[in-house]
Order: structure tokens, then C-alpha cells, then sequence
């Protein structure tokens, strides 16, 4: 197979590049730890020790759902994707108040831009999932910071003994998307029963049966040798 999946970390373990599970901070590993810590491709399977991050699938999905309308805003109202500066609350607001009133049924698109599901038979990496071996080990995304997760990695390459890895939520300093959570509240009071409550599965009927066998694979998953659990 091809080269064809990203990896940042040292000649011997690293972690999975994948949207939405944890590449704020692991991307700046590259940078505090050039030294060692680099971007590698790599193949399937590969002689590196690889870790995966994982989320929970709707996590993962909303994050990508504020994403794509942040950037859609953003193109739409000043014609540039990453520029929010001159852009109104009220512009926002009123074009908020058409995607989220569910009489105008605009389609929530699961799967595509940076909504992708973690199941995917085109992610190159995901044949680790289905075979136990010593080479792939996943984890909760919330211990990502977690010095115990450090710790393990040291004792299979004691390079990684001083690394800490930052906890980066981008969404805390994207203006865009604090501005919509910040209107959203005003949406809800004004539409009511019509509000698409992006927080409710049951608002999410073509996602809804995927994430609930999501679920069951990745519940099942932990109690393989290749979880790491580190409550």
C-alpha cells in the first residue's frame, strides 16, 4: 500500500494526524520538540508504534458542523474564509436564523468537509482497528495532556520523558464561532419547537443509527489490549 496516512512523532512511536481528534496540539509538538518530533507518511502497516486519539463520533461531528458554518460565514459575508473582522452580528444572525429554523430543512451533510466519520473505510489507518498487535494502542481524546500518556510513551522511547503536549482548543480563539455559540441562544428563543437543537440526536436522523454502532464498535474496541485507559 502507498503512503498514504500522517504521523507526528519520533523515529519510533507517534500519533495519528486525523481532523477533529487532537491535531491543534499535536501539530505544535513539531515546533517545541524539532529535535525528534517530526510529520511523517507512513504505511499500513508501519514499524512505528502508532496512537490514535480517539473522540466520540458526535463530538467530533458538531465540531466539524461549527467549522464548516464559521468558514461558510466567513467566505459568504466577506469573501475571505479566515477573516471575521468586518463581518455584523446582525449579518450573522440573520442567515443563523435560516439554518437553524428546521421549516427551511437545510441538510446538516455528515460526512463531508469537517464532519468526516472516524469509520470510514477510506481512512488508511483504520485496518489498525481490526487487528490486535503490538503496534497500535488508542485512547480517550481527554487524556491527551494526561503526563500518564507521556509516561507510557517514555518507557517505549525515553526521548519523549520531558514532552508535554498542550491542551489547544481552537474554537476558543476562532471569533467566528464564539460569535455564533454567542446568538445561538437569542435563535433558540425566537424559533422555539422549530429550533434545530444541534446538541439533540434525534436532529441528526441520517447520523443517528451510524452513531449508535459508532458506539458499540469503539465500546467493544476497549476491552482489546489496544486501549489505553488511563482513568
Amino acid at each position: 500500500m502507498g503512503e498514504d496516512f500522517e504521523i507526528i512523532g519520533s523515529n519510533k512511536i507517534g500519533f495519528i494526524l486525523n481532523g477533529k481528534h487532537g491535531n491543534c496540539s499535536l501539530i505544535t509538538l513539531e515546533n517545541d520538540y524539532s529535535d525528534f518530533i517530526y510529520i511523517s507518511r507512513e504505511d499500513y502497516p508501519s514499524e512505528k508504534i502508532i496512537l490514535f486519539p480517539w473522540r466520540d463520533e458526535f463530538e467530533s461531528v458538531k465540531s466539524g458542523f461549527f467549522q464548516d458554518i464559521s468558514m461558510g460565514l466567513m467566505q459568504l459575508l466577506s469573501g475571505d474564509s479566515k477573516d471575521s473582522k468586518n463581518i455584523s452580528d446582525e449579518s450573522i444572525l440573520y442567515i443563523l436564523r435560516y439554518i437553524f429554523n428546521k421549516k427551511n430543512k437545510v441538510k446538516m451533510l455528515v460526512g463531508t468537509g469537517h464532519k468526516k466519520l472516524m469509520i470510514n473505510f477510506k481512512n488508511n489507518f483504520f485496518p489498525y482497528f481490526l487487528t490486535d498487535n503490538d503496534k497500535f494502542y488508542f485512547f480517550d481524546l481527554k487524556h491527551l495532556s494526561n503526563p500518564k500518556l507521556i509516561e507510557w510513551i517514555s518507557e517505549r522511547d525515553s526521548k519523549w520523558k520531558n514532552v508535554s503536549i498542550p491542551h489547544t482548543n481552537s474554537s476558543k480563539n476562532d471569533p467566528m464561532k464564539i460569535k455564533i455559540k454567542n446568538i445561538l441562544p437569542q435563535i433558540k428563543d425566537e424559533l422555539g419547537d422549530d429550533y434545530f437543537d444541534y446538541e439533540d440526536i434525534n436532529n441528526w436522523p441520517t447520523f443517528k443509527h451510524y452513531y449508535e454502532f459508532s458506539k458499540i464498535f469503539f465500546e467493544s474496541r476497549k476491552e482489546s489490549k489496544q486501549f489505553l485507559n488511563f482513568d
